[in-house]
């Protein structure tokens, strides 16, 4: 057998560029697995006590943004489920995140799978036989047989397309990487409810280079923490890597839906069993 291309695995960052994050549904991760004799190590969010509660209904638009940024910047985990509308089909992704340093991904387009771990430094790839099939070329088929539903591991700087997710589980970015980025002007656009909770929305204009118009929900209640955020329509030009969070906004014409709940609920983020390492696949002739 040939050895697996680095290119086919980092092929996923084409698939995993969804802009936000969100739903509901506890999930932890409790197996541990052996890399070589060395025991797999897990990182783990525990709830703690929120701080006491703010009054933003007063604020303007920025400073509501910022005090939202802020707030995330404080959590120790949080649930994300979204839903991307784009001219190629419909993603959807659901993950876990410990702060700092863990997640738990999951991606679905157009009938390809993908799984993303990160614990304590290892990132752990997962995908289905269409995925492999269509991102491996003359390989492809061969490389399904081999590796569909396997999981693979790796150092994050082999696997660069997950830093955008890395940057999420960092108390300095994660902020700025879920809420602060290819924003145009905001506005207060008044009061709304996310699953009953109570909410401020702030509208977003697509009226610079590389923004897109949007909604974003920040509870008005407790913490100013987004609940959902959306964007309404595509991105205007101009649009540029954010060297922060390690995304490339899509240019088409895409809306997406993201809801981001349980936040600082106990989340054990570990790597999963028989991972295979990455480099020594490469080598195997």
């Amino acid at each position: 057998m040939k050895p697996v291309p680095t290119t086919a695995v980092l092929a996923a960052g084409a698939v995993l560029a969804l802009a936000g994050c969100g739903s509901s549904s506890k999930h932890q991760t409790s197996a541990t697995t052996t890399l070589g004799n060395t025991p797999a190590p897990t990182t783990t969010a525990s709830a703690t006590a929120t701080a006491p509660a703010s009054n933003i209904a007063s604020k303007s638009a920025p400073q509501i943004l910022a005090s939202a940024e802020a707030a995330l910047s404080k959590v120790h985990s949080f649930h994300f489920q979204g839903v991307q509308n784009t001219t190629t089909g419909v993603a959807t992704i659901t993950g876990e995140f410990a702060l700092p340093g863990g997640f738990d991904v999951n991606l679905d387009q157009r009938g390809q799978t993908i799984s993303l771990i990160l614990a304590h430094g290892v990132a752990y790839f997962r995908a289905s036989a269409s995925f492999w099939r269509s991102q491996s070329g003359a390989n492809g088929a061969e490389l399904a047989k081999l590796l569909a539903n396997r999981w693979l591991s790796a150092g994050t700087s082999a696997l660069p397309e997950v830093d955008q997710f890395v940057a999420l589980t960092n108390p300095a970015t994660v902020g700025r990487c879920v809420l602060g980025g290819k924003l145009g002007t905001l506005s207060v656009l008044g009061s709304s409810s996310v699953s009953g909770q109570p909410a401020i929305v702030l509208a977003a204009a697509a009226d610079k280079p590389g923004t897109a118009p949007g909604r974003l929900y920040v509870a008005a209640t407790g913490q100013p923490l987004p609940l959902r955020i959306m964007q309404t329509g595509g991105y205007t030009k101009g649009v540029t890597t954010d060297p922060v969070c390690h995304t490339t906004p899509d240019t088409g014409k895409e809306t997406s839906t993201v809801t981001l709940t349980d936040y600082n609920a106990p989340v054990t983020i570990a790597a999963p069993a028989g991972a295979v390492s990455l480099a020594r696949l490469e080598k195997q002739g």
